[in-house]
């Protein structure tokens, strides 16, 4: 898409004085009227003839995935379009609104910047920890149209934390579903291993079970998905999240909830086994994006119920991490697959080599798989993963497939 039909920032005086009184205006306003044009009634024999097909349209989760891959090769204003489109069917989508607002940032327009950046807080995203160091707007950050704005949220932000109360931190305990895929063809008196995924922060087990399915790969393992724990919107969507951050600390998990994480993990492990024949002394966990982090935590600090990690897309804190968990991990002669594309925006390549040279300086065996793409799961590198479980598990390797398509999309989208 042309450029020219984003808008641009005006003159600084011009716009300065204009936004102050527009602020002033659009503060109430919940949300840009995009989708208040009315489209013209079809004529009755048109009606008539109607069928569901003539009405099918690119679902607004598909919208979202083609605006996320615009924005990973920094196609910022076809990205744009595309939240426009999902906008105009879900006017009230406050992941569409924000990252709108985070293509404006990236083009340098302050002022659309800030009116969809107040129009997705009015909608619900109320993240303003992330919304001041989101570096989407560090081109438009010094203006005066988004220090205005960032000013409102801020003191928004305060008179709702004043008027919620304060909150108590408990246990609890609740049912869980567990998604499993067991190998197309299982023997009597054969145990498997067992691969458990863990989907992206976002994600949910529905769409990361079909991870293997998806790209005509056949693993000789069970593959079992739990989801996570905790919920939060995807772009009108519920997803889902391993742990809770710690606010002003950039992907610090809170102790407490990556704790109960890595036991409900545990728990999945045991009932796979007491369900289906797997090998016990085979179980690897499998994890992308913030999953990977908690598949790092899970398996280095449980080294005697997996055999390996896979951690694609990643990161690695080796500070949360004691001399003695690490010795342990080694001491079990645990694997490590790290997957991670040189193309990556969001995890930098440079997490996954910091992350190789950690688990080496403590002895722990691990690889390094560069793919191409950025922030996705390729064909190649799920046929790659289920060959190195099948060659770590002593198995035979899974048959290579020559269907030509090469990305599983996962909702991981900008902002």
């Amino acid at each position: 898409m042309a450029q020219g039909t984003i808008p641009s920032e005006e003159p600084r005086m011009q716009t300065a004085a204009r936004t102050v009184l527009c602020l002033i205006l659009v503060i109430p306003i919940p949300a840009p009227a995009l989708a208040s044009r009315p489209e013209a009634p079809l004529p009755l024999a048109a009606l008539m003839r109607l069928t569901p097909e003539d009405l099918a349209g690119a679902p607004v989760e598909d919208l979202h995935r083609q605006a996320a891959k615009a924005y990973r090769e920094q196609r910022f204003a076809d990205a744009a379009q595309l939240y426009v489109q999902i906008l105009r069917r879900r006017p009230e989508d406050r992941l569409a609104l924000y990252n709108l607002a985070c293509c404006f940032g990236r083009l340098g327009a302050a002022e659309p910047a800030s009116r969809f950046l107040l129009a997705a807080w009015n909608a619900g995203y109320r993240d303003l920890q992330h919304i001041q160091q989101d570096a989407d707007f560090e081109r438009v950050r010094n203006s005066r149209q988004f220090r205005t704005v960032l000013r409102h949220l801020r003191q928004n932000a305060e008179t709702r934390h004043r008027q919620a109360g304060e909150i108590l931190h408990v246990e609890g305990r609740v049912w869980a579903d567990v998604r499993v895929s067991p190998p197309e063809r299982i023997r009597e008196g054969r145990r498997y291993p067992l691969v458990v995924g863990l989907h992206g922060a976002g994600d949910d087990a529905d769409n990361f079970i079909r991870l293997f399915a998806a790209n005509n790969v056949e693993p000789n393992f069970f593959y079992a998905v739990p989801q996570g724990p905790y919920t939060v919107d995807a772009g009108g969507r519920p997803g889902y999240w391993w742990y809770r951050g710690i606010p002003g600390v950039r992907r610090k998990a809170e102790p407490g909830t990556r704790r109960l994480t890595e036991e409900f993990l545990l728990n999945v492990v045991e009932e796979v086994a007491k369900n289906y024949p797997v090998d016990l002394d085979q179980v690897y966990v499998l994890g992308f994006s913030q999953g990977a982090a908690m598949s790092f935590s899970v398996g280095l600090r449980h080294p005697e119920r997996f055999r390996g990690v896979i951690p694609v897309g990643g990161w690695l804190i080796e500070a949360e991490y004691s001399e003695q968990e690490l010795a342990r991990a080694a001491a079990a002669e645990m694997k490590v697959l790290i997957c991670h594309s040189p193309d990556e925006r969001g995890v930098l390549f440079t997490e996954a080599e910091s992350a190789l040279d950690a688990l080496g300086r403590h002895n722990i065996a691990a690889e390094l798989y560069r793919y191409p793409g950025g922030h996705v799961l390729t064909r190649d590198l799920v046929h790659h993963i289920a060959s190195w479980v099948s060659k770590e598990s002593g198995q035979r390797p899974p048959p290579r497939q020559l269907d030509p398509s090469t990305l599983f999309e996962v909702p991981d989208p900008p902002g």
